[in-house]
Formats: C-alpha cells, sequence, structure tokens
C-alpha cells in the first residue's frame, strides 16, 4: 500500500506561485481565490520510484473580532513512496527538502507541518521546530523554471550516501547566521572540503602505485621492529596521503565557476585560496611552534573572507544541481559582495 508523506515548510510559499490572483479594471480590483488545490509540479524519481507533488492552496480564514477576511497561499509538498517507510525516513526526507529550498531560495526554510498518510490513516508528527534565521529575499532566491524544480528535487533526492553525510554540515553553515565569525570560518572550510571529496574522485598518485608503496612501508616497520603503537600511527596518517590537499580541493572547486563570475564575486582564486588555507591553518593547529609563511585573516578580513567563501559554497551546490551558471551568477554574486 503506498505511504504519503506532507510537508509545509515556513516562507516556502513566498517562492512559489500563488493560489490567488488579481486582475486590475479601470475602476475595482479582481481577486480571484480559488477552491480547489492547484498543482505546482507532479513528477516520480527514476532511481527510487518515489512520486514527487507541489501543491498550492488558498487558506481562507476570518479575522478575529473585525470579521474581515484574509487570504494566504499555502504550498505543501507530498512526498508517496511505492512502499512504506519508517516515520525516521520520511521525517529525514522533509529536513532534506528543507535544505534544498533553503539552497535555492537563499533563506532559512523551516519544516513547519509534517504528516504521513497510510490509506485512510494519518497521523500529525510534532516535533521541536528550528529557529527561522533569514527571512525570504527575492533578491537572494534562484528563480527555476518548474523542468528545473523537478530536476532539482530529482537529483537532491537521489544523492549518494556520501553526499548525505555531508549535507547537514553544508547546508547548516549556509544557514546559520548568528556564529562567531572564527567558527563560522572553520565550518565553512571543513563544509568546501567535504562538498568537493563526495562530489570529485580524484587522487595524488595512481592507486594501484600507491597501494605498492604502502606495503613496502608496512613491511618495513615490521623488519626495524617498530613499536606497534608508533607503527599504527604511521599507518593510520597514512591513509590519507593520497587524498588532495585542501589546497588543491579549494582550487578545483574555484574552478567550475568560470573566470568572470569568480572577478566579479571578488574572488582571486591563487590569493582566496592561499588566504583560507593559512587562516585554517592558524586556527587548527593553534599553539603550534610551526612558522606561518603568510598572516592569517581576522576581524573585518575574515567576515569578508567567510562571505567569499559562503558564496563560493552555495554557487558550487547550485552548479551540481545542474542550474546554469548565467541563471545563478546574480545571487552568488551578491553573496560574496553585499558587505563591500
Amino acid at each position: 500500500m503506498p505511504e504519503l508523506g506532507r510537508y509545509t515548510f515556513s516562507g516556502l510559499s513566498d517562492w512559489l506561485p500563488k493560489a490567488t490572483s488579481k486582475t486590475w479594471d479601470k475602476d475595482y480590483i479582481t481577486l480571484k481565490i480559488p477552491f480547489k488545490v492547484e498543482d505546482i509540479l507532479d513528477f516520480c524519481v527514476r532511481e527510487s520510484r518515489i512520486h514527487v507533488m507541489l501543491k498550492v492552496f488558498s487558506e481562507f480564514t476570518s479575522g478575529l473580532g473585525d470579521g474581515a477576511r484574509i487570504s494566504k497561499s499555502v504550498v505543501y509538498v507530498d512526498v508517496e513512496t511505492p512502499l512504506p517507510e519508517s516515520l525516521i525516513w520520511y521525517y529525514q526526507t522533509g529536513i532534506r527538502l528543507e535544505n534544498l529550498f533553503s539552497l535555492l531560495t537563499g533563506a532559512s526554510q523551516a519544516l513547519e507541518t509534517f504528516f504521513v498518510y497510510r490509506g485512510e490513516e494519518s497521523a500529525h508528527v510534532n516535533f521541536r521546530r528550528k529557529k527561522y534565521v533569514r527571512p525570504f529575499d527575492p533578491r537572494e532566491s534562484v528563480w527555476c523554471t518548474s523542468t528545473q524544480l523537478a530536476s532539482s528535487i530529482a537529483h537532491w533526492l537521489s544523492e549518494s550516501r556520501e553526499f548525505r553525510r555531508v549535507e547537514s554540515l553544508v547546508l547548516g553553515v549556509v544557514r546559520k547566521g548568528k556564529l562567531f565569525i572564527e567558527t563560522e570560518f572553520l565550518s565553512l572550510a571543513q563544509a568546501l572540503e567535504g562538498v568537493h571529496r563526495v562530489t570529485e574522485r580524484i587522487s595524488v598518485a595512481d592507486r594501484a602505485a600507491f597501494r605498492q608503496v604502502r606495503k613496502k612501508i608496512v613491511a618495513l616497520l615490521k623488519q626495524e621492529n617498530v613499536d606497534a603503537a608508533l607503527s599504527k600511527r604511521i599507518c593510520d596518517s597514512m591513509s590519507h596521503v593520497n587524498d588532495p590537499a585542501f589546497a588543491s580541493r579549494l582550487t578545483a572547486l574555484c574552478q567550475r565557476i568560470g573566470g568572470t563570475l569568480l572577478q566579479r564575486m571578488g574572488i582571486d582564486p591563487a590569493h582566496f585560496v592561499a588566504d583560507v588555507v593559512a587562516t585554517r591553518n592558524f586556527y587548527t593547529h593553534t599553539g603550534s611552534k610551526a612558522r606561518q609563511k603568510k598572516i592569517p585573516d581576522s576581524g573585518l578580513e575574515l567576515f569578508l573572507l567567510n562571505q567569499k567563501m559562503r558564496s563560493l559554497l552555495r554557487g558550487v551546490l547550485l552548479l551540481h544541481l545542474g542550474l546554469p551558471e548565467g541563471q545563478v551568477s546574480q545571487v552568488v554574486e551578491r553573496e560574496a559582495t553585499r558587505y563591500h
């Protein structure tokens, strides 16, 4: 028996089409409020056979005391599954949609209501609501066609398990607005590194050749009768030797965005990468005696660097959804430069 999860999100109706429509005539304005639910999207995710529907209806209420009529558009998202799923699955899907809508709108969308339907039975799930941090601003939103929105949702819900592991970290730092600038910087650096790791599989050296080197080192450690604890520490550290350096990951992320847009964002890849790497090394190795080749950013410089990192992170994710650069360039540029 198919099951269905139904979600509403605070602020989502500001971004999607309204239920009501206005007609301006010479002497009056006609406001049409439909009684039926209007379909915005209706499609299936091929990989999982999930049926996703976005609908909008007009909520019509009377004002308290004065008898005034109040109408507002309410958007809800239905996710129908071919087979029964657990409650936690529906909840996690709602959070993932919350993350996606926050990425697209530039606001901090919040899962507002959550229902699960099975046949004739239904249940309303109570949960602690997240704090609404960033309200909707049309200047920060990416405006999509219905086809693009359906494709973005399908892409997002079909992401790999590895991508989903970093999703909450990435969208959490994109959405949160009240963090110490040092904490925000470290979170953004970790998010950028995580996004590159799960979206681009590269290694420094040939994997087969690297395995041979590891075997020789392990054999040498045994031959020299190295202390077991030290030997394990050396072997553990080698597991990351073939991963790209943080600077290489940042450079690769910058290369996903066109040079003209990077320039408008105020990002010179060489200087940007050097600033981020030096600052991260300073904060992650505080107290180390290693001499810093470059003075790390702080104060206003660090705040502005955070805006560029946040903009790069959002831009890379929007492009990852398949949206064209020209369509997202304006909001990405504004994210990077609005405090300059």
